[in-house]
């Protein structure tokens, strides 16, 4: 999506020493990357392993076209990265809940998320990842993403 400009302002240390950076909004319900399921055919030795999810493709999908239009032809990322992703999550009608306490986990949505951006080339391995900071709230189905490459994080600590 273009024109799109994350908040940031609770952490601008980040963005005073930031290489490189890149912000993009996913639309789409976010799915939490499960378990496999493991199949092999009677008399063979191969394992096929399939997602336990049929949600799971078409997010990390949504992940990889919003981040291939946002780098809009760079290189991926890399060097230490800083993540930032907001999952915004439908809230049901029958929830008096301010904060989504429930399913998905977080950290399987993150799973997920991560494949995406390294099938965009946003980031080169989500190895590079050093500091992450995710959330978990209700609103329009999607996810709002800012990766940045930092040369110094300890400068950016400091």
């Amino acid at each position: 999506m273009t024109g799109y400009t994350p908040y940031v302002a609770a952490m601008p240390e980040y963005f005073e020493a930031a290489v490189d950076a890149v912000a993009f909004q996913v639309d789409g319900t976010p799915a939490p990357q499960g378990s496999k399921k493991g199949f092999s055919r009677i008399g063979s030795t191969r394992v096929a392993m399939v997602e336990s999810s049929d949600k799971v493709k078409p997010w990390r999908a949504a992940v990889k076209t919003a981040g291939e239009d946002a780098m809009n032809g760079r290189a991926p990322l890399d060097g230490p990265l800083t993540v930032l992703i907001t999952f915004r999550l439908a809230k049901p009608k029958t929830v008096k809940r301010d904060l989504p306490t429930v399913y998905p986990d977080l950290d399987k949505l993150v799973r997920s998320t991560f494949d995406g951006l390294t099938a965009a080339g946003v980031i080169a391995d989500d190895a590079r990842i050093c500091d992450l900071h995710t959330y978990k709230r209700y609103g329009e189905p999607g996810a709002d993403i800012t990766v940045i490459c930092t040369p110094d994080v300890e400068a950016v600590a400091a």
